[in-house]
């Protein structure tokens, strides 16, 4: 018969942050907390992040990661805790020149043509992509560059995805932020942005990815984090969660994370 792994077992105590790290996190989280109201959203949340790494934030609908993002973008103060990006707190302003953040439901000015929102993003960004580097990052997402003189409002869904995933991964900011970044595109689109993403980790910028497409942590996720009734289940690497949850695949090794017998799915439970 297979053991099932309990909670306490799912968190592996080599990933605790520490601030004498010798090198210093590009992310570090400590004891953070957020409350509305009486609702405890997230719960003395602690982690670090590395240059260069891609961590994946997963989790059922309502379980904290929206939360958290937030907390991370400075639009919502944290109850306790504190949370530095290069060293910089997150509710300082200056903590968002060092990120870019694509939302899950992304929707540039309709009425503007592409050319016109990129120009834009450059200012928005602070950056001097010019038109060539805008046509190749289009081109390497699968797009022609003729769509550049569409209006944004001609564009499908897809399209305008891979349109603010252009955005934010020209910004070459240190941290990319992305909520759900492979929404609304079909397998080949979806292959060329895991490659695209694979580049920008290479060239020593991180990704932080809110995803509920197991088959992408896989692919893309050095390390990930497991969030559930606002609180850390699992943090470390895919490998790792599939050897503490004992199964051989991320969906039964989520489902165990949650408190779902992987053979049953009769829905989480919440302790």
């Amino acid at each position: 018969m297979t053991q099932t792994a309990t909670a306490d077992d799912l968190i592996p105590q080599t990933d605790q942050p520490s601030l004498d790290h010798a090198d210093k996190p590009l992310l570090l989280v400590q004891g953070l907390s957020k409350c509305y109201g009486s609702r405890q959203a997230l719960e003395t949340l602690s982690f670090d992040m590395q240059a260069g790494q891609c961590l994946a934030l997963v989790g059922v609908n309502g379980a904290g990661k929206s939360t958290l993002i937030k907390l991370l973008l400075g639009l919502t103060p944290a109850s306790t805790g504190q949370a530095w990006l290069q060293g910089c707190p997150v509710g300082d302003p200056r903590s968002r020149e060092r990120l870019s953040y694509l939302p899950e439901r992304f929707q540039p000015p309709h009425w503007m043509r592409v050319r016109d929102y990129l120009h834009w993003a450059n200012a928005m960004y602070a950056q001097t992509s010019t038109l060539k580097e805008w046509t190749e990052e289009l081109v390497q997402l699968g797009m022609d560059e003729s769509v550049l003189d569409l209006p944004v409002s001609a564009c499908s869904k897809g399209m305008t995805q891979k349109i603010g995933l252009s955005v934010v991964l020209q910004s070459r900011r240190p941290l990319i932020v992305l909520d759900e970044p492979m929404s609304g595109l079909d397998p080949i689109s979806r292959a060329q942005i895991r490659q695209r993403i694979q580049q920008c980790l290479r060239q020593g910028q991180s990704v932080l990815m809110c995803t509920h497409a197991l088959g992408d942590v896989e692919a893309l996720a050095d390390r990930v984090m497991v969030l559930h009734t606002g609180t850390l289940r699992f943090m470390g690497s895919p490998s790792e969660w599939k050897d503490h949850t004992r199964t051989h695949h991320l969906d039964d090794a989520f489902l165990t994370t949650v408190g779902v017998n992987p053979h049953d799915h009769t829905g989480p439970t919440a302790a």
